[in-house]
């Protein structure tokens, strides 16, 4: 759903504001256009202190983070009903899950506490507020931590596949289905 909305809101953005143009080529006008503003899918280049360019909207942020926590989470779920029959993935599961659960739910908190519009702020006012940049500081951090948990997803099947009573080739055309989720 959140994947869904997400797409909807781009695609809108896309057709009828300046989201996908190069910001040379959109006017402040078509920024600050009805479309744009209606479906907060307004795409501007922020700079914050620590990194470079971000280009933010405000419903991609907040509902691109409970859909990556969704998707990490239903890939843990094939995970243990595939293997629950080994003690250290049912464990590895637990684990991945709850660190999943924990930070995706505290990012997604901090994405919608501090890119919303606080009390009588207009979202236009809203996106080159210091609240909005501020939340740009917590990319970083959510990309490793969104890689490390990818990692984590890519490496756990290995071993119970490899321990499977199957032939070599068996084995490793299974881990070929598992790794195309490296591309």
């Amino acid at each position: 759903m959140c994947s869904i909305v997400h797409l909807a809101v781009v695609t809108r953005g896309s057709l009828y504001g300046g989201t996908g143009k190069h910001q040379w080529d959109v006017s402040l006008a078509t920024l600050l256009s009805s479309p744009s503003l209606q479906v907060c899918a307004l795409t501007l280049t922020l700079r914050s202190k620590h990194s470079d360019s971000y280009q933010q909207s405000y419903v991609t942020v907040i509902m691109i983070t409970p859909a990556l926590a969704l998707i990490k989470l239903s890939l843990l779920i094939q995970y243990y009903c595939l293997f629950k029959v080994r003690r250290y993935i049912r464990i590895c599961v637990w684990i991945g899950a709850t660190v999943s659960v924990i930070y995706y739910m505290a990012i997604s908190i901090s994405a919608f506490v501090l890119t919303s519009p606080w009390h009588g702020e207009p979202l236009a006012e809203t996106i080159v507020s210091w609240h909005y940049l501020k939340f740009a500081d917590f990319a970083i951090p959510t990309g490793v931590i969104g890689m490390v948990l990818d990692w984590y997803l890519f490496f756990l099947p290995i071993p119970a596949v490899w321990a499977l009573h199957l032939g070599t080739g068996r084995k490793v055309g299974i881990l070929l289905v598992f790794a195309t989720g490296g591309l």
